[in-house]
């Protein structure tokens, strides 16, 4: 039914394309959730150095 790939298995191909689109993923999430994490620091930050003073 399925043609085989490089490792025998028919599922090889299926595999390979989540794993691409699982880094795809990480990447996007990584670019969206950036700024997100540079205010909450720069945030975190001020507070902190509010409490010393």
């Amino acid at each position: 039914m399925f043609a085989s790939c490089a490792g025998g298995h028919p599922y090889v191909m299926f595999r390979a394309i989540a794993d691409g689109l699982r880094m795809v993923g990480g990447a996007i999430a990584t670019v969206i959730t950036l700024p997100f994490r540079l205010v909450g620091r720069l945030f975190g930050g001020l507070s902190r150095s509010g409490r010393r003073a």
